[in-house]
């Protein structure tokens, strides 16, 4: 066999291990060590593995990299060029520079590319996106199109305020609840990955709200608005099953029915109802704060409430005075007004409630008084005051 065979023989063998290197499974690779298996929450949702979080590069480093390749496209070009035009003379050299002007023009200029502050670039190669690097806010250089281009994301921490409306209670009544998210995109790769992370996020939100509140009667929705924000940011079955406005029972039978719990002697302390923080990291999204600021039930409910308050109110007050006229009635002593009291006959009684009441006025006058005095009395009265 010649040399020139030999060669070739290596050549193809090189070419075919190097294949089976790159096309070779992933399972292959060390495999990373495998978590410890989380407790399911008790709203499920599609979940999907994050990739793992790049840092921007540098912009320093893309138009260093940028010189570099510029300079090896015009040094490739100009040998072509001058191999073409018979080597380096007049005509070669001219050629040269205007195939590195093009060069610059196509490559160089072409691939700076502006990306706003506080923003991220998620390059795309050939169409696809990619998560071999992410690009900084400001100028850096890429190939320019159709070879790669970026997707722009915001690191900007938002706010969202969705409203829960037709939660639906134990007692089959409808409410609604406002909420307060605050969150960032922390893996932007996965954020773009994902098919609208931040509405998926809000079904998210909605779905423990309305999980929680099938366990409590409408009336008691407005006191767990604590309890609710709990359960968006994470929290365990205990501080559900104890709190005073939940159906213990409903909360333990849902419970077993999630696989929470195997059966309702475990220690609820340490069973884990979840949040929508780890969902949503897996989306992207780091939550900052997770709130519920109102729950507004049904105005008849409402109204209902407020009069039954009223009328508790107003038989307190009227206990209250009625205790204090036998007070002072008994001269300071509860038990004898209430003695007096029962001695007095129904026109004593009525007199005294009417006079309590403002509905008549009792005036005394002295019996040795003569009638022109009475008289002169009840004269002020009716002129109200004046004689």
């Amino acid at each position: 066999m010649s040399v020139k065979d030999q060669g070739g023989v290596v050549m193809k063998n090189f070419l075919k291990n190097a294949w089976s290197l790159i096309s070779r499974p992933s399972s292959t690779s060390p495999t990373p060590p495998t978590p410890a298996p989380t407790v399911p929450t008790p709203i499920p949702a599609p979940t999907q593995e994050p990739a793992k979080v790049k840092k921007p590069i540098s912009r320093l480093t893309t138009f260093l990299v940028g010189i570099a390749f510029n300079a090896g496209l015009i040094f490739v070009a100009t040998i072509i060029v001058t191999n073409f035009t018979g080597g380096f003379t007049i005509r070669g050299i001219i050629a040269s520079v205007l195939a590195a002007l093009a060069i610059l023009m196509v490559f160089g200029w072409n691939g700076i590319r502006e990306i706003p502050p506080v923003h991220v670039g998620v390059p795309m190669i050939l169409g696809d996106l990619s998560n071999l690097f992410l690009l900084p806010g400001g100028y850096s250089w890429i190939l320019p199109k159709p070879f790669m281009d970026f997707v722009e994301v915001s690191l900007k921490e938002q706010t969202m305020d969705p409203e829960i409306k037709g939660v639906l209670s134990s007692d089959n009544k409808t409410a609604s609840v406002d909420t307060l998210i605050q969150f960032f995109i922390s893996n932007p790769y996965a954020y773009l990955r994902m098919d609208n992370a931040v509405k998926a996020l809000e079904g998210l939100i909605g779905r423990n709200i309305r999980w929680l509140a099938n366990m409590v009667e409408v009336v008691k929705l407005p006191g767990v608005k604590g309890l609710f924000s709990e359960l968006l940011e994470g929290t365990t079955l205990d501080k559900i099953v104890n709190h005073t406005s939940t159906d213990t029972d409903r909360v333990v039978a849902e419970a077993m029915v999630l696989g929470l719990i195997k059966d309702p002697t475990e220690d609820f302390s340490k069973i884990d109802v979840g949040g929508i923080k780890e969902t949503a990291q897996e989306w992207g999204l780091t939550i900052k704060k997770a709130m519920v600021t109102e729950v507004a039930i049904p105005k008849e409910i409402t109204d209902a409430n407020a009069e039954r308050d009223v009328e508790i109110a107003q038989t307190k007050s009227e206990t209250i005075q009625q205790e204090l006229f036998w007070i002072l009635l008994g001269g300071g002593d509860l038990e004898e007004g209430k003695k007096v009291w029962k001695e007095m006959d129904g026109s004593e009684r009525a007199k005294i409630i009417q006079a309590e009441r403002n509905k008549r006025t009792v005036i005394t006058v002295d019996g040795n008084a003569g009638d022109f005095t009475k008289g002169s009395v009840a004269g002020a009265q009716i002129r109200g005051g004046k004689p």
